[in-house]
This record gives C-alpha cells, structure tokens and sequence, in this order.
C-alpha cells in the first residue's frame, strides 16, 4: 500500500496532517474525484477500523482519499512549535471552519474539482458545521456519517439530564471561578476529558452545534446516516442523548430540506460493526445517483 504523507497549516497557524492515497485501477464511474475523509473525537487520521474500511472501499470505487487530522486529534496533542495544547479535550468546534478549509485549500490546489467530503461521528457533525456557515462552492457533495446531536432542549427531556446537569453546574462553576481551561473528566453526555469551557461551548443551552438547525443551511447534496442501534440501550447508555429519536427527527427533516437525504444503517451501530459492507452499499449507490 503506498500513500502519501501530507500536511497543511491552517490560517490561524495549526500544521495538521494526513494521507492521501490513489486507487490501483483509476477513476471509477462515481461523481467525486477525491474523498476528504474525517475523523470523529479525538480520532486521528491512522487509526484502524471504520474509517479505514471506508478508506478501502472509496478506492475500490476509483476515489482518491485524502484522510486527514483535524486540531481535536486525539484526546491531547501538542504543537511542537508553538506548544499549544489541542485535541479532544481542548477543541472548539468551531475551529473546524478553519481545519476543513485548509484541506479544501489542499484539494483545490491538487486540481481536483468535485469534492466530496465526509465526516463520521463528531467529524460529520463538523461537516455540517462547516458547510452550513461557508456553503463553500468548492465541496460538491457531503456525506455525514452518525453525527451527533447537540440540542439543550432534547438533553432536558432525556433520562440523562439530571446527571447532565450536575456536569454542567460544575463546569459553570470553573468558569465563573476564572479557571476556564481547567480539564474535567465528565460521564454526560458522554464519557470523555474536556475542558469547562468546552463542554459549555459544545453542549449548552446556544445550541451553536444543532446538526437540525444547521442542515437547512447547506446548499451542496448532504447525505446524512444513522445506525438503526444508535440511540438504543446496548452497550453504550449515553448514546441516548445524543442519538435516542434522532432518527426520526432526520427523516422528517430530509422531508422538508430539498438536497438533504437520510438514510438509516439497518443494524448499525456508531461503528458500523458487522453491516459495514451494507452500510458502505448505501453510500455507494447515494454517490452514483449525483451528477458529475
């Protein structure tokens, strides 16, 4: 397997990095001609797995991906020049409009003019984000891949919320006590380390991160996925809140949004685990109905 590795600097001065990889057999007969793949929390451009799987499959349909970081790589990283600390942890959100923008800077310069970007978990939430506040004419098509759902007023009507709240009042008491960046381990709505001006930022009653009031903004082709197990108790309790009747509300809104499709994973999980090959199915044959 040969990639390049590449890499690019934000314009507020991140280096994030990537890899980008071309199909054995050429181009294919599907619309995109590269694929910028993201990352969900604290992922990063290597890890095995979902995305790797989907890095293949992109290949075998003769589409060049170019899988990359974005600032909240890993749960902690460092710049090694300006040692500022990023990562999971330490992400604002809407620091994605910059990381995706160098990227799509990448792809322009690279020739390449039907760009299809797609991010999982986390990385589609930004995906929406990014494309909701640019409507960059450059992107073609997007797909978002389980992205999650950032609502106050669903989290209060959650079975959640009294835990979530308690982890809100601690982090608001960091906060007016002057120690924004004070790093809290929280269990809602998801287990993860963050700083207490993060989790306000990410989570909070502004809503700023609402995948359903952002997707009405996107002009490009949006396809967005949900696993027909997110949302349900398994193994992960605190996917409730983020995915419990999320299904539902994408249905209805792809209804009512022109160029907005939703499609659910049958028996998917966040992972895709056991149906990535439907799932990847599902996908693939949303691509071959867009234009060129």
């Amino acid at each position: 397997m040969l990639v390049d590795l590449v890499d690019v600097t934000t314009k507020d001065g991140v280096r994030l990095d990537g890899t980008l990889r071309n199909p054995d057999r050429g181009r294919g007969s599907l619309a995109p001609d590269l694929c910028i793949l993201h990352h969900g929390l604290a992922g990063n451009f290597y890890a095995p797995g979902l995305l790797s799987d989907f890095t293949d499959a992109l290949l075998e349909g003769g589409i060049p991906v170019l899988r990359v970081n974005a600032r909240g790589h890993d749960p902690v990283s460092r710049d090694a020049v300006t040692r500022k600390s990023f990562g999971g942890a330490y992400e604002r959100l809407n620091d994605c409009i910059y990381d995706w923008g160098a990227w799509i800077d990448f792809a322009e310069a690279g020739g390449y003019k039907n760009i299809l970007v797609w991010g999982h978990s986390l990385g589609g939430m930004k995906t929406i984000y990014y494309l909701a506040h640019t409507q960059d004419p450059r992107v073609r098509f997007a797909v978002a891949t389980s992205p999650p759902r950032f609502s106050y007023s669903d989290y209060q009507i959650s079975e959640g919320w009294e835990r979530f709240h308690d982890e809100e009042r601690r982090a608001l008491t960091h906060i007016e006590e002057g120690r924004p960046e004070t790093l809290m381990e929280v269990a809602y709505p998801n287990s993860l380390l963050i700083t207490a001006e993060g989790f306000i930022d990410k989570y909070g009653p502004e809503d700023n991160y609402n995948i359903l009031k952002l997707l009405p903004g996107i002009t490009q082709p949006m396809l967005v996925t949900v696993g027909a197990l997110e949302g349900v108790v398994i193994n992960d309790v605190n996917s409730l809140m983020a995915f419990k009747g999320l299904a539902h509300q994408l249905e209805r809104l792809s209804g009512e949004v022109e160029g907005v499709t939703f499609a659910p994973i049958p028996g998917g999980d966040h992972q895709f685990n056991g149906v990535r090959r439907e799932g990847w199915e599902i996908i693939r044959d949303w691509l071959s109905q867009q234009g060129s």
